[in-house]
């Protein structure tokens, strides 16, 4: 039986596969060394001796890590770097180079390339490092189908009408009003009814279950990310909530304000969260 290497496994385990990794060098040497050091350490490696070469590459296979020498012919490891950003932004990025400056380095931490090596290597410092860059991949992976989930239950949920959610999020409380009124507003969180001034207001799924979450914490200011743990069970950081709940609380607002340019009920406290005012 084939044993895989320790260095890898965990990360094998989680991607379902042996993280993939590309080597971009002009050396020779250095493109055969890393590929050595790195199959015996789990990898699947795939080596460059261009940029050019590597973007061929990128365009046909999804790699978790690029590690690039900066100074080559051509297109720098610099330039890679930024092609990179636009067309695998999840994928990490290692730079090397024999030449290390101040301000190579400040141009590649600017283009949030993950680490810089400087040359000679030494193995134990690459593996760790490589080991530190595919970890942050796969949880930027593991967090974007955590926020497609929750966007297609959303969806789901808004077209269906059903009225469930992971979890009984959505059910009363033995001690809670059947009714909430906040100022011109009716909430009937049995019924998933709302009236504003005794007119009925229709709201999508998604909608009701934000206006009601809300009402149920009078004085609090609610963030997007306490929003989307309270209601789905997911921890996300705050810009990725923001961006899942930012169309239905628009059209919260749209729908239950008289005047949505000047709210009266849905408060947005600019870099703090929403609440309901009376």
């Amino acid at each position: 039986m084939i044993q895989t290497p320790a260095q890898a496994s965990p990360l094998m385990a989680l991607l379902g596969r042996p993280p993939r990794v590309l080597v971009v060098d002009d050396e020779r040497t250095v493109r055969i060394g890393l590929e050595k050091l790195l199959r015996r350490s789990g990898y699947e490696v795939t080596t460059a001796e261009s940029a050019e070469e590597a973007l061929e590459h990128l365009r046909r296979t999804e790699f978790d890590v690029v590690m690039s020498d900066i100074r080559m012919n051509g297109l720098t490891g610099i330039d890679l770097l930024a092609q990179i950003q636009q067309i695998a932004p999840t994928t990490g990025v290692i730079l090397m180079t024999g030449y290390a400056s101040v301000d190579t380095a400040v141009e590649a931490l600017r283009l949030r390339a993950y680490d810089y090596l400087t040359k000679p290597f030494d193995n134990d410092h690459v593996r760790a490092t490589l080991e530190r860059a595919v970890s942050k991949r796969v949880r930027t992976l593991q967090r974007e189908a955590a926020i497609a989930n929750l966007r297609a239950t959303l969806q789901a949920l808004d077209e269906s009408g059903e009225f469930s959610l992971p979890g009984g999020a959505g059910r009363l409380a033995a001690a809670e009003p059947e009714v909430i009124e906040r100022g011109g507003l009716r909430i009937d969180l049995r019924r998933r009814q709302v009236q504003r001034d005794g007119q009925a207001i229709d709201l999508t799924r998604t909608e009701f279950d934000l206006l009601a979450c809300l009402a149920r914490a009078p004085g609090e200011v609610l963030s997007c990310a306490e929003l989307v743990r309270r209601l789905h069970g997911y921890d996300l950081e705050e810009y990725e909530a923001r961006q899942v709940l930012r169309a239905h609380l628009s059209n919260l607002r749209r729908k239950i304000e008289p005047d949505p340019n000047q709210p009266r009920y849905l408060i947005n406290l600019r870099g703090s969260g929403y609440t309901l005012a009376d």
